[in-house]
């Protein structure tokens, strides 16, 4: 009987030694007022600011490529890749505060050139098409990447997925 209690005090000084060290070498980030906010209101919040921003994006590189001689849609697409590539190391670096990476380094050279190239050439679609049928079919690009990640990741979207 002795024993057991002895087992179980040393059990609950092991538990004790484990929350301590968690909590000691735990990283507690500060709570925004954004994080304070109901989880609906947060949605609502950063859906606007998605429609927002897009559509002030669209806007002007509407106003960019419809201005006569503007030949510069590869650069356009080159400069948006620049900017994403800024605000992410900033956004990683100084706000999430992330010390490693998490997908291999081999990788993101393929996502920048994939991502560089879908913008480039969509820019220069605009020299045939009109912005807004631009806009149609890029929001048509969901398909074609469901499709891709279940033939190459074997991810399984059911019918609805692809419907909606």
């Amino acid at each position: 009987n002795n024993k057991m209690g002895n087992n179980k005090e040393q059990q609950q000084q092991e538990v004790a030694a484990v929350d301590h060290h968690v909590h000691e070498t735990s990283i507690e980030k500060p709570v925004s007022w954004f994080d304070g906010l109901p989880t609906h209101v947060q949605f609502a919040l950063l859906a606007f600011g998605v429609f927002l921003f897009f559509g002030i994006h669209n806007v002007l590189q509407e106003a960019m490529m419809s201005r006569e001689g503007f030949e510069y849609g590869v650069m356009l697409g080159y400069m948006e890749v620049i900017g994403v590539v800024v605000c992410s190391f900033f956004e990683r670096t100084f706000i999430q505060r992330e010390t490693k990476r998490v997908a291999p380094l081999k990788l993101y050279p393929l996502v920048t050139f994939c991502l560089l190239g879908s913008t480039a050439l969509s820019n220069q679609s605009l020299n045939y098409i009109n912005f807004p049928t631009k806009v149609v079919f890029r929001s048509c690009k969901l398909i074609p990447t469901m499709m891709v990640a279940s033939l190459l990741n074997k991810k399984v979207f059911s019918s609805l997925e692809y419907i909606c």
